[in-house]
């Protein structure tokens, strides 16, 4: 069974975290226990943030930033726990094509020898720059 993850308001651009828990528990390329293991790290995201699933965007920054600002004794969870839960909810937006690494451009970059004007000059060094400075660290 193939459950295709879109957000249901078009005006919307991620889907719903319930949407994402549909997705995760009909997916067959992971194990049962994973499927299980996710879902219900989904639904403690849900409720320590105080809202259902379905009132939740499953957008990795909206929900990175929301979490950033609990702790483990907030969550009502151990550190391990709250550890796992961040980790398999990673996971479920990874699986599902939303998380991206942040930073990191999706566009190609351009071939030697093809010339720069101007602004998109400045651009196309700050991305490069940027590139390589995160290679330094």
């Amino acid at each position: 069974m193939t459950v295709t993850l879109r957000s249901r308001a078009s005006d919307l651009p991620f889907p719903s975290l319930a949407q994402l828990m549909e997705y995760i528990a009909t997916n067959e390329v992971l194990t049962p226990r994973q499927r299980q293991e996710t879902c219900s790290a989904l639904r403690t995201v849900s409720r320590v943030i105080g809202r259902r699933p379905e009132e939740i965007a499953a957008s990795p920054r909206e929900l990175r930033e929301r979490l950033a600002r609990l702790t483990p004794p907030m969550a009502g969870v151990t550190r391990g726990r709250w550890n796992n839960v961040v980790s398999l909810m990673r996971g479920a937006l990874k699986h599902a094509g939303l998380a991206t690494i942040a930073g990191r451009s999706t566009e190609p970059m351009r071939r030697v020898g093809e010339t720069f004007s101007g602004i998109s000059m400045i651009v196309e060094c700050g991305r490069v720059c940027r590139g390589l400075h995160t290679i330094a660290v």
